[in-house]
C-alpha cells in the first residue's frame, strides 16, 4: 500500500469516527473537521474549515481553553480538559477534549489535533449526584434523629450532631474516634443486634439500650439497614436513632400503675373477706368471754384471741389503705400540726434519731384524713429508723409548691397548688434494683418476722386516694428522700371541739338493761358467719334481733316488722341487691329508718353520701360488741 493509500485510509477512518475530531492553528482557526464535528456544530452543512472554534465556546471560557492547549510542549504534548460549548440551537453543553500538539522538524508547534466527546449527560448525572449527596449530607447532619454509619466491628465512620448530643460526646470527631460497642449498656446486645441484622438485612423500630459517657442509661428506637459485600457478609451499618428514654419511663410508670391497681384490687378483696373472718372470730370470742361460767384461764385465752384479731385488723386496714378502697374522714387539715405531732412523738420514743423540722408557717391546708396521714408519716419514720441502725438525722420539711402543665412529666401531678411534705434520712439508701419494687405489697428487705411489707404499699394507696403523689429518690450510701404532694384546699380548717366520748352510757346498768330490751335490731349481711356472730353478740346484750341474708329478704322482713324495728345494721357489700339499693328501698318505706352501715372495706363514696343524709352511722368490720352498742345507741338518739 502506497503512502497515498495509507493517508486516504486514515482520512476515511477519522472521517467516520463518532468522536468529534478537528485540527486548528494556535489562534483557533480550524484546518480540518470530521463528519461528526460538522454534524454537531454545522448541521446545515456550512463549511467550517477556516472558521475559529472560539465562536462555539462561551467568551468567559476563552482564556481558560487557550491557556490549556498553549501550555503543550515536547515534554507534555497532550492535555485533556472539559469546557462548555454553544450548540447551533443556542443551548450550552459540556464536551471533553484531548488536544495534541503537532510539531515540525525543529520542534515548533505548527498546529493542534483534538478529539472531543459530548459529556452533557454525564455532567448532568454528576450534578444530580452532587445535589443528591448534598441533600443526603444535609439530611444526615441536620436530622434530629441520631444518624450514624458504622462497621460491624463498631468503628464509627460517620455521625451527626444529634448522635454526638445523644451519647454525650464533645464533638463529632470525638465520636468518630470512639467505638459504638463500648457504649452499649450490655455488650451482648451488640452481638444480638449484628446477628439479627445479618439475617433480616433491615431492622425497623429496633429498641436498644446504651450508656452515655456520663453513665446515664439511654433507651433508643432505631431503623437500621445493612450494606453487604459480594459474599453476603455485613460490611457496614446505616442507622437512625430516636431517644425514647422518657417514653420508656412513662411506659414503666404506666405498667407499674396498672400492676399496683391490679394488686390493689386483689388486696382490697382479700382484706374485705379477711375482715369478715375476723368479725366472726372476734364476735364469738367476745360472746364467750362475757358468758357466765368462763374460767379465768379461758378468759386469758379469749383475750389473747381478741388481741390477735386486733393485730389482724391493723394489717387489713393497711391493705385497704394500699387498695384505696373508699374514703375516710376527709376534712381540711394543717399538715404542719400533723408533722409536728407525729415527728415529736417519734423523736421522743426513738432517741437515736435527731428530728430536724423545717416547716413553712404559711403552708396551705389540705383536705385529708388525719389518721391516714399519720399512718403514712409514721411508716416513713420507721423505715428511716431501720435505714439508720446507728442513729442519725431525720429531716422533715413542708412547703407550698405550684405545678404548671409543663411540669406534669417531672412532678407526676396535674397543674395546681400543692403542699409538699419531705421526709429525708441519712440511711443506707436503696439500690436501683430494689427501688422500683418498694411500693409492692408484702415486699420487704427486712429479715423474716421484722416487717410485713405493707408500710410503703399502704402509704402509696393512701396518698393516691388523696389525689396526691408520693415520690422516692435514693442512692445506696447516701440516704433516702420521700416527697409527698397533696392538693391544697380553700376550705378553712375547722376548730377542734373538746374531745369527748361519742355518747354517755345510761346512768345505771338497770336503766341500760331496760333500754336494751326495748330495742329490736334488723341485721342484714350476706355472710352467714358474720350474720350469726352479730346476732349472737346483740342477743347476749339483750337486744331483739331479726336476721336477713340479702337485701331482698330484708325488705320482706322489714315490711312485716317495720313498726318494731328501731335500728338496721346493713352490710354495704352484698350480691344482687347491694347495701346502697337496700338502704334506698327501706327509706322509701320509712324515711325515718335508722341505720348502722357496715363493711369490710373502709368508708366508700356511697357511704359518705348516705352519712350526709342523716340518721346513719358507719362501723368498719371487724368491730367489738361495745363498738356496735355505741353506734346503736348513738343512731337512736339522732
Amino acid at each position: 500500500m502506497t503512502s497515498h493509500d495509507e493517508l486516504e485510509l486514515y482520512k476515511a477512518l477519522v472521517e467516520d469516527m463518532p468522536a468529534l475530531i478537528c485540527r486548528f492553528s494556535p489562534d483557533g482557526t480550524l484546518t480540518y473537521v470530521n463528519k461528526a464535528y460538522r454534524e454537531f456544530f454545522s448541521p446545515n452543512g456550512e463549511p467550517m474549515v477556516g472558521c475559529n472554534f472560539f465562536a462555539f465556546i462561551p467568551e468567559s471560557e476563552h482564556e481558560q481553553v487557550k491557556s490549556r492547549y498553549l501550555s503543550l510542549n515536547l515534554k507534555t504534548p497532550c492535555i485533556t480538559y472539559e469546557h462548555r460549548v454553544i450548540s447551533p440551537s443556542g443551548t450550552t453543553e459540556w464536551q471533553e477534549w484531548t488536544d495534541r500538539a503537532i510539531f515540525d522538524d525543529d520542534g515548533h508547534i505548527v498546529e493542534y489535533q483534538s478529539i472531543g466527546n459530548n459529556i452533557s449527560k454525564r455532567k448532568t448525572a454528576e450534578a444530580e449526584l452532587r445535589r443528591s449527596e448534598e441533600r443526603y449530607r444535609h439530611f444526615f447532619e441536620r436530622n434530629i434523629s441520631a444518624s450514624y454509619i458504622t462497621r460491624p466491628d463498631g468503628s464509627i465512620l460517620a455521625c451527626n450532631e444529634a448522635f454526638v448530643k445523644l451519647f454525650g460526646f464533645r464533638s463529632v470527631q470525638e465520636a468518630l474516634n470512639a467505638n459504638i460497642q463500648t457504649i452499649y449498656s450490655d455488650v451482648q446486645d451488640r452481638s444480638r443486634f449484628l446477628g439479627l441484622l445479618q439475617k433480616e438485612k433491615h431492622l425497623t423500630s429496633y429498641e436498644s439500650r446504651f450508656r452515655r459517657l456520663d453513665g446515664q442509661i439511654v433507651d433508643v428506637i432505631e431503623n437500621v439497614s445493612g450494606a453487604f459485600d459480594e459474599a453476603g457478609k455485613l460490611a457496614s451499618i446505616f442507622g437512625f436513632m430516636v431517644n425514647i428514654t422518657e417514653r420508656k419511663s412513662f411506659e414503666n410508670q404506666f405498667h407499674q400503675a396498672q400492676k399496683m391497681e391490679a394488686i390493689g384490687c386483689l388486696a382490697g378483696g382479700i382484706a374485705h373477706d379477711f375482715n369478715n373472718l375476723l368479725m366472726c372470730i372476734q364476735g364469738n370470742a367476745a360472746v364467750m368471754r362475757y358468758s357466765e361460767g368462763v374460767s379465768g384461764a379461758h378468759q386469758e385465752l379469749l383475750q389473747s384471741i381478741l388481741r390477735s384479731v386486733a393485730n389482724g385488723a391493723t394489717l387489713t386496714k393497711q391493705l385497704l389503705g394500699f387498695a384505696r378502697r373508699g374514703k375516710y374522714e376527709f376534712i381540711p387539715l394543717d399538715l404542719n400540726s400533723v408533722v409536728r405531732r407525729t415527728g415529736g412523738l417519734f423523736g421522743k420514743t426513738n432517741r437515736s434519731v435527731v428530728m430536724n423540722l423545717k416547716l413553712d408557717e404559711n403552708l396551705l391546708p389540705v383536705e385529708a384524713d388525719e389518721g391516714q396521714l399519720e399512718q403514712v408519716l409514721l411508716n416513713l419514720y420507721v423505715n428511716s429508723l431501720h435505714a439508720m441502725p446507728k442513729g442519725g438525722n431525720l429531716y422533715l420539711e413542708t412547703r407550698n409548691v405550684v405545678w404548671e402543665e409543663k411540669d406534669k412529666k417531672s412532678s407526676g401531678v396535674g397543674p395546681g397548688k400543692y403542699a409538699e411534705v419531705t421526709v429525708a434520712d441519712e440511711g443506707i439508701g436503696i439500690g436501683d434494683d430494689i427501688l422500683p419494687r418498694i411500693f409492692d405489697p408484702f415486699f420487704t428487705t427486712k429479715e423474716p418476722g421484722k416487717g410485713t411489707g405493707l408500710g410503703l404499699a399502704s402509704a402509696y394507696g393512701i396518698i393516691k386516694n388523696h389525689s396526691g403523689v408520693i415520690k422516692v429518690s435514693s442512692k445506696e450510701g447516701e440516704g433516702t428522700t420521700v416527697r409527698i404532694y397533696l392538693p391544697v384546699t380553700d376550705k378553712p380548717i375547722p376548730q377542734k371541739a373538746a374531745e369527748a366520748d361519742e355518747f354517755k352510757f345510761p346512768a345505771t346498768a338497770k336503766t341500760g338493761a331496760r333500754e336494751k330490751h326495748k330495742i329490736t335490731v334488723l341485721v342484714i349481711d350476706d355472710d352467714p358467719g358474720v350474720l350469726e356472730t352479730v346476732t349472737r353478740m346483740l342477743t347476749q346484750k339483750g337486744f331483739k334481733v331479726l336476721a336477713a341474708m340479702s337485701g331482698k329478704n330484708a325488705l320482706e322482713l322489714y315490711l312485716t316488722a317495720k313498726d318494731r324495728i328501731e335500728v338496721i345494721i346493713l352490710d354495704m357489700i352484698m350480691p344482687e341487691m347491694g347495701g346502697f339499693e337496700a338502704f334506698n328501698k327501706i327509706r322509701q318505706i320509712n324515711p325515718e329508718a335508722k341505720f348502722v352501715l357496715s363493711s369490710g372495706y373502709s368508708i366508700s363514696e356511697e357511704v359518705v353520701h348516705l352519712l350526709s343524709i342523716g340518721g346513719v352511722e358507719f362501723l368498719q368490720k371487724p368491730y367489738r360488741p361495745d363498738e356496735i352498742l355505741r353506734k346503736i345507741i348513738k343512731v337512736r338518739s339522732i
